[in-house]
Protein backbone atom coordinates (compact mmCIF):
# COMPACT_ATOMS: atom_id res chain seq x y z
CA UNK A 1 0.00 0.00 0.00
CA UNK A 2 1.22 3.51 -0.79
CA UNK A 3 -0.09 7.00 -0.22
CA UNK A 4 -1.48 8.18 -3.53
CA UNK A 5 -1.15 11.56 -5.08
CA UNK A 6 -3.27 10.89 -8.14
CA UNK A 7 -6.39 12.95 -8.71
CA UNK A 8 -9.05 13.47 -11.36
CA UNK A 9 -11.01 16.66 -12.00
CA UNK A 10 -14.40 16.31 -13.76
CA UNK A 11 -16.51 19.03 -15.33
CA UNK A 12 -20.04 17.88 -16.16
CA UNK A 13 -22.59 19.74 -18.27
CA UNK A 14 -25.96 18.52 -19.44
CA UNK A 15 -29.62 19.19 -20.12
CA UNK A 16 -32.54 17.43 -18.47
CA UNK A 17 -35.89 17.45 -20.29
CA UNK A 18 -39.21 16.47 -18.72
CA UNK A 19 -42.67 16.54 -20.23
CA UNK A 20 -45.55 17.22 -17.90
CA UNK A 21 -48.12 19.46 -19.60
CA UNK A 22 -45.36 21.03 -21.69
CA UNK A 23 -41.68 20.35 -22.15
CA UNK A 24 -39.47 21.64 -19.32
CA UNK A 25 -35.70 21.91 -19.71
CA UNK A 26 -33.02 22.38 -17.07
CA UNK A 27 -29.28 22.94 -17.44
CA UNK A 28 -27.26 20.84 -15.01
CA UNK A 29 -23.57 21.17 -14.30
CA UNK A 30 -21.01 20.12 -11.75
CA UNK A 31 -17.36 20.14 -10.82
CA UNK A 32 -15.97 17.05 -9.09
CA UNK A 33 -12.55 16.10 -7.75
CA UNK A 34 -11.48 12.52 -7.04
CA UNK A 35 -8.34 12.30 -4.90
CA UNK A 36 -6.62 8.96 -4.34
CA UNK A 37 -6.23 8.24 -0.65
CA UNK A 38 -4.62 4.79 -0.90
CA UNK A 39 -4.35 2.14 -3.64
CA UNK A 40 -8.06 1.56 -4.33
CA UNK A 41 -9.81 4.21 -2.20
CA UNK A 42 -10.63 7.74 -3.43
CA UNK A 43 -12.17 10.74 -1.71
CA UNK A 44 -14.95 12.28 -3.84
CA UNK A 45 -16.10 15.89 -3.61
CA UNK A 46 -18.50 17.72 -5.92
CA UNK A 47 -20.29 21.04 -6.36
CA UNK A 48 -23.34 20.90 -8.64
CA UNK A 49 -26.24 23.11 -9.66
CA UNK A 50 -29.29 23.34 -11.91
CA UNK A 51 -30.30 26.42 -13.93
CA UNK A 52 -27.72 28.68 -12.24
CA UNK A 53 -29.40 28.38 -8.83
CA UNK A 54 -27.50 28.05 -5.56
CA UNK A 55 -25.30 24.96 -5.80
CA UNK A 56 -25.28 21.84 -3.73
CA UNK A 57 -22.43 19.63 -2.65
CA UNK A 58 -21.68 16.01 -2.01
CA UNK A 59 -18.68 14.12 -0.71
CA UNK A 60 -17.79 10.55 0.07
CA UNK A 61 -15.61 7.59 -0.85
CA UNK A 62 -15.07 5.47 -3.95
CA UNK A 63 -13.52 2.02 -3.95
CA UNK A 64 -12.41 -0.07 -6.90
CA UNK A 65 -14.13 -3.45 -6.69
CA UNK A 66 -12.71 -4.94 -9.92
CA UNK A 67 -9.91 -2.99 -11.59
CA UNK A 68 -11.00 -1.37 -14.90
CA UNK A 69 -14.51 -2.84 -14.56
CA UNK A 70 -16.46 -2.04 -11.37
CA UNK A 71 -16.38 0.72 -8.73
CA UNK A 72 -18.61 1.57 -5.74
CA UNK A 73 -19.40 5.03 -4.31
CA UNK A 74 -20.85 6.05 -0.96
CA UNK A 75 -21.68 9.78 -0.80
CA UNK A 76 -23.73 12.29 1.19
CA UNK A 77 -24.74 15.76 0.13
CA UNK A 78 -27.28 18.58 0.24
CA UNK A 79 -28.03 21.97 -1.24
CA UNK A 80 -26.61 25.23 0.11
CA UNK A 81 -30.08 26.80 -0.08
CA UNK A 82 -32.01 26.52 3.19
CA UNK A 83 -34.43 23.60 3.17
CA UNK A 84 -32.77 21.71 0.29
CA UNK A 85 -31.78 18.28 1.61
CA UNK A 86 -31.14 16.48 -1.68
CA UNK A 87 -29.27 14.44 -2.76
CA UNK A 88 -28.85 13.00 0.76
CA UNK A 89 -27.15 9.65 1.23
CA UNK A 90 -26.33 7.67 -1.94
CA UNK A 91 -24.74 4.35 -2.80
CA UNK A 92 -23.76 3.76 -6.42
CA UNK A 93 -22.07 1.19 -8.60
CA UNK A 94 -20.15 2.35 -11.68
CA UNK A 95 -19.38 0.08 -14.63
CA UNK A 96 -15.95 1.19 -15.90
CA UNK A 97 -14.72 -1.11 -18.68
CA UNK A 98 -11.46 -0.52 -20.53
CA UNK A 99 -11.61 2.17 -23.21
CA UNK A 100 -13.54 1.35 -26.37
CA UNK A 101 -11.80 3.93 -28.60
Amino acid sequence: MHLGYESILHLNLGIVSNKKDTWEHEIIYGLRADIQLIDEIYILSELFATNFELPGFQFGLRTILIDELLEADITWGKGFEKGITEPGFNVGIAYTPARIW
